[in-house]
């Protein structure tokens, strides 16, 4: 039955990319087919049936050897899949409509036969490279000199600072729920008068003014003002360099383009540059960075179960989030 589940879980996926492109027999509906709606729901119920053997104490859930760890660890996973197929099912999108679904082949039987018009040649650019991820390494390899500022000292001090910050922030989160544990267990009576821990707290409460909520915290705040130069720097050397890109360009070139256009592309280019490179050094990177360390403190701290929960988890849920931008994004680009 175990076995059953994950085979029709790797079989209906392979099916995912034509469910995308051809609907599969049904009722007419808006979104997903029916028969994969009823799979995604029956395997959800199921894996739910499994948690009424809860209190059962002939059952796995009690981990009492080595075989139910192996067990509980099974159910986890099929349960986190089971949780997340009847989500995608519910909430991302299929083919909208029989009317869309048929415009869509046509399209697409269009983009085959097509030939040498503007459009058909700019949309075999398209599919030939269809992932915004496609040589990420080489695209911040050539981004990364943008970002060090070579002939300024004090900016690199600021880049350095604000790395720092990025550090301190990481082991403060590790250290406010340490601290206010530390503040719960001082007022647990063990059989000795109770202390009043005003260290705990002092470092607790300065520990939570740097951490703040979100982006309102104290340390983000600072690195965020001294990035300001390090940004107008990467703004600064992005447009000289495509200046001198255009103007490295022949005479014919420029009589045939209109310069407000390109001047127009060109501030959207550095803006979207400049905020590129922040979103991932001050966005993804940390929260990569997190999900590192709670696995690490989880497994560390209670159990390796707990840690491999949390790294199963975050890794469906970046994968899941990776392939429903691709997915979204082919289709805004076929529009």
């Amino acid at each position: 039955m175990k076995l059953s589940v994950y085979i029709c879980i790797v079989l209906e996926e392979s099916t995912n990319p034509a469910n995308r492109h051809k609907a599969l027999p049904s009722i007419p509906t808006s979104g997903h087919g029916l028969v994969l709606l009823v799979f995604w729901t029956s395997v959800f119920i199921i894996e739910n049936l499994t948690l009424l053997n809860l209190k059962n104490e002939k059952w796995w859930f009690r981990l009492n050897n080595l075989s139910d760890k192996i067990e509980f660890g099974f159910f986890v996973l099929r349960y986190l899949c089971g949780v997340l197929l009847f989500i995608l099912g519910l909430n991302a999108p299929g083919i909208p409509s029989a009317q869309d679904y048929f415009l869509f082949r046509q399209l697409q039987l269009q983009s085959d036969t097509a030939a040498l018009l503007e459009s058909g040649s700019h949309r075999r650019e398209v599919s030939e490279n269809p992932s915004a991820f496609a040589d990420f390494g080489k695209k911040i390899k050539r981004l990364i000199p943008f970002l060090w500022p070579k002939r300024s000292i004090k900016l690199q001090i600021r880049v350095l600072i604000c790395f720092g910050f990025l550090i301190l922030g990481r082991v403060i989160t590790v250290l406010v729920p340490q601290y206010n544990k530390y503040i719960i267990d001082s007022l647990t009576y063990r059989g000795e008068p109770l202390k009043f821990r005003w260290d705990y707290i002092l470092v607790y409460v300065a520990f939570w003014f740097l951490q703040g909520q979100g982006s309102n915290s104290f340390l983000n705040n600072i690195r965020t003002f001294l990035w300001i130069r390090v940004q107008q720097y990467t703004v600064k050397e992005v447009e000289l360099d495509m200046y001198a890109h255009l103007h490295s360009l022949s005479l014919k070139w420029h009589l045939s383009r209109k310069i407000g256009e390109v001047l127009r592309v060109m501030d959207r280019g550095t803006s979207s540059i400049s905020s590129l490179l922040g979103y991932i050094i001050f966005n993804i990177l940390p929260t990569f960075a997190d999900i590192f360390i709670a696995v690490i403190y989880f497994a560390v701290a209670f159990n390796p179960w707990f840690g491999l929960i949390v790294f199963i988890t975050m890794s469906l849920y970046l994968i899941s989030t990776v392939w429903l931008t691709e997915w979204r994004t082919k289709f805004r680009r076929n529009i």
